[in-house]
């Protein structure tokens, strides 16, 4: 019943007031346990997630595009009039987020800062994954997919720059998320 009020105070509050906008600090997980712990205690978390708010560790925010964190709004992605998803649209749109682009994760501006790694396939998708203390990385398959730490041979994803990624060949880099956090829309 709890959650139900919860619920309806918030579609109310979205109604009279617009869409609510939060600031949140975020950490680097211990492991992908650690990271995948909010999917497994709040099974809604990875079916309306995708693997850029599973990287960013908002599963809060649902679906989202690159650079529409602040407007939340479900689309694929900017395209060009041809049709192709580009490096430097999907570069831009993360800075547009509030990312950071740092050469390597070993050069995060600070301790535990939250690092991922972003990658485009040649059929115009996106994938991102994140990386834990630990040293190694994790992802989500997709829309409400499975979170794993595991590559497309099943190995442990070390890098995932040098891992089995399928069809996401070209990288489009590393990035961090600023020590303040990230500013994104809760949807309803």
């Amino acid at each position: 019943m709890r959650k139900l009020l919860d619920i309806i105070k918030k579609q109310v509050s979205e109604k009279l007031f617009g869409p609510i906008i939060v600031q949140e600090k975020l950490n680097m997980p211990a492991d992908f346990n650690e990271a995948a712990s909010p999917y497994r205690t709040n099974s809604s978390y990875r079916h309306y997630s995708n693997c850029y708010t599973y990287a960013l560790g908002i599963p809060q925010h649902g679906k989202a595009t690159p650079g529409k964190l602040i407007h939340n709004e479900r689309r694929t992605g900017e395209r060009t009039n041809d049709g192709e998803l580009k490096l430097q649209l999907i570069y831009n749109a993360l800075i547009k987020d509030g990312l950071r682009p740092i050469p390597r994760p070993e050069y995060a501006p600070y301790k535990d800062a939250p690092v991922i790694a972003a990658f485009l396939s040649i059929d115009d998708d996106y994938h991102f994954y994140r990386q834990h203390k630990d040293g190694k990385w994790s992802h989500q398959q997709g829309y409400g997919g499975v979170l794993t730490d595991r590559d497309g041979q099943d190995a442990l994803v070390e890098d995932p720059l040098y891992a089995e990624r399928g069809r996401y060949k070209d990288f489009v880099g590393y990035f961090t998320i600023p020590e303040q956090g990230l500013r994104f829309v809760t949807p309803v």
